[in-house]
């Protein structure tokens, strides 16, 4: 396998010629499945999501437009085939290539859109991330301010208390005192959080 073995493409053909020929033009570039009709194509559309396929647009009709509804994704879906089916372009833009094409320009065809089909992934991919990343920040933030005046309050009114020191025991100054020292140290862990924003 070469350097795209990242690229996997579902064949469809019930001409066994046909496949051989496609076969032949697409093994050394990628992982190839083949199905010899819709039943069998639908069970290896279940089995995975292949980055391309590659349908026979000479299958009877039926098998054809049940093919491309159950992709469901015709830029992931390659028409090799004879005449041009215009009518076909109802289920979305995909690319039709004519079976009079030398094997070497199928083949280009096919890794040209695997190549695109990586990319989107990629850019989905990181897009997810991004905003995952921005629902966290969104979630630090909601905790910041929620924490924020409580713990204000906390250190306020243990101020207040230690005013009156010379009221309170010694341990009970020693237990403010340690309130008041943690409080603030939480009060900084959450100042640090509000550092963590873009905006901030």
């Amino acid at each position: 396998m070469s350097e795209a073995s990242g690229c996997s493409v579902l064949l469809v053909s019930d001409d066994a010629e046909r496949r051989a020929r496609a076969a032949e033009a697409l093994a050394s570039s990628c992982q190839l499945l083949q199905a010899s009709d819709l039943s069998s194509a639908m069970d290896e559309l279940s089995l995975g999501q292949p980055l391309i396929v590659l349908i026979d647009s000479e299958m009877p009709h039926d098998q054809l437009t049940g093919l491309l509804h159950l992709i469901g994704e015709p830029e992931r879906t390659v028409l090799w085939g004879g005449d041009f089916k215009l009518e076909l372009l109802d289920y979305g833009a995909f690319v039709q290539i004519p079976d009079t094409v030398a094997e070497g320009v199928l083949a280009a065809a096919v890794m040209r859109l695997a190549d695109v089909q990586r990319t989107k992934a990629a850019l989905k991919t990181q897009r997810d991330r991004v905003d995952r990343i921005d629902k966290l920040m969104a979630t630090i933030e909601v905790v910041r301010h929620e924490v924020k005046s409580p713990l204000t309050a906390i250190i306020a009114e243990t101020e207040l208390l230690l005013m009156d020191a010379d009221k309170l025991s010694e341990e009970q100054v020693n237990s403010l005192q340690t309130i008041e020292a943690m409080t603030q140290r939480v009060r900084h862990l959450v100042g640090r959080l509000h550092g963590l924003d873009a905006d901030g």
